[in-house]
């Protein structure tokens, strides 16, 4: 009994009734977040299998709002679908594709043997949405060994490249990073003097930084389809893996800001992809590749308790109804259920939900155990035998004792001396007290699953951030055309992007993102009277060098960071280059570098230090642009309502700063202030 009662002592940090509450609330945000994350790399999948196959003809290509709205709309339970029993064979036959890859490889190239026409469309939307779009270690892992074992078993190349380059669009992280730091490397080289050789050592530099970020199963699926087309292996990474992902990411990710870099680079590009397989590049790079075996943990696990209730996954009719035509194409996979009783459709816009219990969900993670690293010893597990009265009583004091919010130290007395109210406890003093230690044991487990869901909720955060980012830059490209077709100018925008947005809540960062598309199609506008206004705005920013610069340039902030500024200026230099969306981008990331040099006890010398920066970056059409955004896209269509206040802050800097620039002007500010001389000198003939 004395034993028993330090441990009750030594494990009383386990007694509160909360811990046991963690688990739930956090179940339900892992779950919601895991399908919010698949609706917008679904979209993404879809708008690049459009983009990277501009010549296919679909027959029921999804449009540009329908592919958008999917990712918002809420997804439809398969049970208001397809009949009980079906979705039951379905699900099965799904699970059964994961424990035997070679078996689905094979069936998969006899049915594409018979008929190819539906290979793309299996390749961008029902082969990820069947492996739940890549998005965890371990369906990553089993579409990495389909991927492997379909190479073995087929010699079509058309379909091989196809899926492999719809594996690789799940990269997200990867791209994040990688383009950045290619950017940054573009925009320092000078273009006349980088050869090809200098140049591939940078990017193979860029490169070998940046792959831990891949998976090591987009790196064993490299290395399988090497094996079999070792001819191809470094012209398929360098156009479908670089070459095709960087035209998209180059027309709105302000890494790519030179319009003459990005020109270089895909010229780069090119070249690269025409050489022999056996050239030194060539075997340089995909050594590079297959050597790499450092990954960095960022995919979420569904292994364990965590997804107790399945993994869902989401299908479009389509998908649904392909997967049965190739399921059913072979016996070891056919269905044993009336197909008369289904009813398929061919549509892709309709987001259906069900979850799938693949064998790696059985399987206890590997971090089990973590909680007596993290809090110290685990109370112990005890065998109670008790008969149903006894589990019944206790069930009730506890829930007493929790009720009354009653201290430990007052349970342990009652337990070892039970007052008269608690005689049902006397003489089963040990069962009782076995009973808490048991209660403590069952709260310290759930402490420590909500300790790993946690970890699994932040990777899911994570990489929510990252599949946005991805989602936003395709779809700038792929609704370009569509804005395009339904913008003839400025004040079509709104009509516009209501046609991609109606009916559907979207983040703010969104709408900014369409917008920002929406601007693209705006030409830039070149007149006598604009280049009057950049006149004049050069003659003022001349007069501050001259007259008040040099009250401030000994400063210590502006000694000691001058590089920085001077970075910061040249990426507003390449405003002249971009159209009207780009320019904004550019403005606000040219703010934001601002901000972090000064940083905020600085802050009153903003204006000072952005008029420096301004004028070092040489660019007349600030002011323009300026102009432009201004009365337009802020003042008169109130365009930025709808976007993040970080957004709108920056703008506020960059506004505040133009206007300090002209303040001494009282003629040129009152008559650059006025909405009908912007209209006369932008919209007239």
């Amino acid at each position: 009994m004395k034993t028993s009662k330090i441990d009750i002592l030594k494990f009383s940090e386990y007694s509160s009734s909360g811990i046991s509450h963690l688990e739930k609330p956090l179940t339900k945000k892992v779950y919601s977040l895991y399908e919010k994350n698949l609706k917008f790399i679904r979209g993404t999948f879809l708008m690049k299998m459009i983009i990277n196959e501009p010549d296919s003809d679909f027959f029921d290509i999804p449009t540009v709002p329908s592919i958008f709205q999917s990712v918002y709309q809420d997804s439809s339970s398969v049970l208001h679908k397809f009949p009980p029993m079906y979705i039951q064979n379905f699900t099965q036959k799904i699970q059964n594709i994961y424990s035997t890859p070679v078996s689905f490889a094979a069936s998969l190239d006899l049915y594409f043997q018979e008929d190819i026409a539906d290979y793309l469309l299996f390749s961008y939307s029902t082969f990820p949405a069947l492996f739940s779009f890549f998005q965890t270690d371990e369906f990553c892992e089993s579409a990495s060994s389909f991927l492997s074992s379909f190479f073995k078993c087929t010699k079509n190349f058309l379909i091989s490249e196809s899926l492999l380059t719809s594996f690789f669009i799940s990269s997200t992280v990867f791209y994040d990073h990688f383009w950045s730091v290619l950017g940054d490397r573009i925009f320092s080289i000078s273009y006349s003097t980088c050869s090809f050789d200098m140049f591939f050592n940078i990017f193979l530099d860029c490169l070998k930084s940046c792959l831990l970020l891949m998976s090591k199963y987009h790196i064993y699926a490299f290395k399988s389809f090497i094996s079999v087309f070792p001819k191809d292996g470094h012209s398929f990474f360098i156009k479908r893996v670089i070459l095709q992902p960087f035209l998209t990411a180059s027309e709105s990710s302000t890494s790519f800001i030179s319009k003459e870099g990005n020109k270089f680079f895909q010229s780069f590009l090119e070249k690269f992809i025409s050489l022999p397989f056996d050239s030194k590049y060539s075997t340089q790079l995909t050594d590079t590749l297959i050597n790499q075996s450092t990954f960095a943990s960022i995919l979420p696990s569904v292994s364990g308790f965590i997804w107790k209730n399945g993994v869902p996954l989401l299908f479009s009719q389509f998908d649904i109804k392909l997967l049965h035509n190739i399921l059913n194409f072979t016996e070891i996979f056919r269905f044993r259920y009336e197909e008369r009783r289904v009813k398929f459709s061919d549509s892709f816009e309709e987001v259906i939900s069900f979850s799938v219990f693949p064998m790696f969900c059985g399987k206890i993670p590997p971090e089990i155990g973590i909680g007596s690293d993290l809090f110290g010893e685990a109370p112990p597990i005890l065998n109670i035998e008790v008969n149903d009265d006894d589990n019944r009583k206790w069930r009730q004091f506890l829930k007493h004792v929790t009720d009354e919010n009653m201290p430990i130290t007052h349970i342990i007395k009652i337990l070892f001396n039970p007052p008269i109210e608690y005689s049902f406890i006397i003489g089963k003093n040990e069962i009782y007290i076995k009973f808490l230690l048991d209660y403590f044991h069952t709260n310290f487990l759930s402490f420590e699953r909500a300790v790993l869901m946690q970890e699994t909720l932040q990777k899911l955060v994570n990489m929510n951030s990252y599949i946005q980012a991805s989602t936003n830059r395709i779809f700038h490209h792929f609704s370009f055309s569509f804005l395009q077709k339904n913008i003839t100018n400025l004040y079509d925008i709104e009509p516009a992007t209501f046609l991609i947005t109606k009916d559907i809540e979207v983040p703010f960062v969104v709408h900014f993102e369409i917008t920002m598309s929406a601007l693209d199609t705006i030409k830039v506008l070149r007149n006598k009277l604009i280049s009057k206004a950049e006149d004049e705005f050069e003659y003022e920013l001349t007069g501050f060098m001259e007259n008040e610069w040099k009250n401030y340039k000994n400063e210590p902030l502006f000694l000691y960071r001058v590089r920085h500024i001077m970075n910061a200026s040249s990426i507003l230099a390449h405003i002249k280059d971009c159209s009207y969306g780009k320019r904004l981008r550019i403005i606000l990331k040219f703010v934001n570098q601002l901000k972090t040099i000064l940083s905020i006890e600085n802050m009153p010398l903003w204006k000072v230090l952005f008029q420096y920066a301004v004028f070092m970056s040489s660019q007349r059409e600030v002011f323009s642009t300026f102009l432009y955004l201004h009365h337009f896209v802020f003042m008169s269509l109130k365009l930025d309502r709808l976007w993040d206040n970080e957004t709108q802050n920056e703008w506020s800097l960059f506004n505040a700063g133009i206007w300090a620039i002209i303040q001494n002007n009282i003629k040129m500010n009152l008559f650059y202030s006025s909405k009908e001389n912007a209209e006369h000198i932008f919209l007239h003939e």
